[in-house]
């Protein structure tokens, strides 16, 4: 693949069909996103495509309402046009719209707060022109009881189909500290089969198991999986055994492309569901969002193969083995203890060799950013653990011999000792580095990578001035994935 040129094999026969039905992701545009909100329609088109290249077949959408303050300054259009929009683009391209909806009124037995909300509904479904299903969750937020919640999805199932007559309302049991009472409250309800309903999600704070699930619900009933594919900790599926200093560090929601980690997910539980919807986000996710679409078509497909393909078509066909092998080297920075795996640094000479033959096309590309960013970072994390790891060690040493010189002395030495941390600060150009792709990624694709310069909520952002090691030192010097005072 090149700029307006394809080239395939003359005798070429390729015959391929999904193996699940539903192959999509969520493309919130809420100030909770770490890119979303500053995407344009244009870029919200692309982004549809994208996806759909890949098999995608569903995009998940948000209504202006959600447990977000709405006052994001990134957003280029009020929510409620810019769902239309979406909807509209997935129209053009033949995509299934689904919304999730949670339940954010007082009251949902009083009469005077149940019509307040029904007509918050019927300006939202009359604002989109296509959607196909509603996804509310059982909390997270919202929480009802089962008997209140099905009253309630009954109401809104009609004014849902004023608009939209085919469209289904699913649900998903996802509460914080459920009762047996609650469970079976809930699945009577399901079991049901109210002509309204559409079927059971599977996702983040569900207590019971996906395989549990498919035991207690009718088998015409289907269950979509919600894979969280955006956080690395706090989160449906964690980094195993993620080091203390990437924890600390890159946070939660860093840009993490765990390809190998997302098939193994996808493929342990997907026979028990109709497909998947992805929870993202935001961009930092991108890697794994094509993973996942590659998988819900056909989970016999290798990880690498989907990479090359990624490469390949975003990036450029010459940089299709080096940029899949360099995205395979990002997950593996993670694998085991960070004081002794050097392959952080092989890592970054991959993509710096890639640097140095790439035209300014590649390098401006921001998905070549996102890799490159976390190869300089990943590098400079374990350059500065190793560093202030000795430097603890000069200290703690300092300390122990203190008889030769007396307790105040040697403390004083210690802190000197530690001081060095922020007073002689090391690979300043390497943090440089990924300040300069911060500025670039968010210039393309609103990236928000720091919270003062970039406008990323706090708690969200991936770049931070933050100290966060196992030592004592002064904030304001080193970048972490996660919160950045400029």
């Amino acid at each position: 693949m090149k700029p307006g040129k394809l080239n395939v094999a003359g005798d070429l026969s390729i015959a391929t069909s999904p193996r699940y039905p539903i192959r999509g992701h969520q493309l919130g545009y809420r100030p909770k996103t770490n890119a979303y909100d500053a995407f344009s329609v244009a870029q919200y088109d692309q982004y549809i495509r994208d996806l759909a290249l890949f098999g995608a077949n569903s995009i998940e959408i948000m209504p202006p309402r959600t447990d977000d303050d709405f006052t994001s300054r990134h957003m280029k259009l009020p929510a409620i046009k810019m769902i239309g929009e979406q909807s509209r683009i997935c129209a053009e391209y033949g995509l299934d719209v689904w919304m999730w909806y949670p339940n954010m009124g007082l009251n949902y037995t009083h009469p005077d707060s149940i019509q307040k909300e029904l007509a918050e509904r019927n300006e939202v479904f009359a604002a989109v022109q296509k959607l196909d299903a509603v996804f509310v969750p059982g909390g997270d937020p919202g929480e009802l009881e089962p008997d209140v919640l099905f009253a309630w999805l009954e109401k809104e199932a009609q004014v849902l189909h004023k608009y939209h007559p085919k469209a289904k309302i699913w649900v998903s049991p996802q509460v914080f500290r459920p009762t047996q009472q609650w469970f079976d409250a809930f699945y009577k309800h399901v079991n049901k089969e109210y002509p309204w309903f559409g079927g059971v999600v599977f996702g983040p704070w569900v207590k019971m198991t996906v395989q549990e699930i498919r035991k207690v619900v009718k088998p015409s009933i289907p269950i979509r999986h919600y894979p969280d594919i955006t956080h690395n900790y706090a989160s449906q599926y964690p980094v195993p055994h993620w080091d203390l200093a990437w924890a600390m560090t890159l946070g939660r929601e860093c840009i993490n492309p765990r390809p190998h980690d997302e098939k193994a997910i996808h493929n342990a539980l997907d026979e028990y569901g109709a497909g998947s919807i992805s929870y993202s986000e935001g961009t930092n996710d991108d890697v794994n969002k094509f993973v996942w679409s590659d998988q819900d078509w056909n989970p016999e497909t290798p990880v690498i193969e989907t990479l090359r393909d990624y490469a390949r078509l975003f990036i450029g066909s010459d940089y299709a083995e080096t940029v899949a092998q360099g995205l395979v080297a990002l997950e593996q920075n993670w694998r085991g203890n960070l004081l002794t795996n050097d392959a952080v640094e092989r890592t970054l000479m991959q993509w710096q060799a890639l640097e140095k033959l790439a035209p300014q096309t590649v390098l401006q590309n921001p998905r070549f950013q996102m890799a490159q960013i976390r190869a300089y970072y990943d590098a400079f994390t374990r350059s500065r653990l190793l560093y202030e790891t000795n430097l603890e060690q000069q200290a703690r040493f300092a300390l122990e011999t203190s008889e030769s010189v007396g307790s105040l002395a040697a403390i004083r030495q210690a802190n000197a000792i530690l001081e060095k941390a922020w007073k002689e600060p090391i690979l300043a150009a390497y943090r440089q580095k990924c300040f300069a792709l911060a500025d670039s990624l968010y210039k393309s694709i609103g990236a928000q990578l720091t919270i003062d310069k970039h406008g990323a909520m706090g708690g969200r952002a991936i770049l931070s001035t933050t100290s966060t090691s196992r030592l004592t030192t002064r904030p304001g010097y080193y970048p972490s994935f996660r919160k950045l005072k400029n």
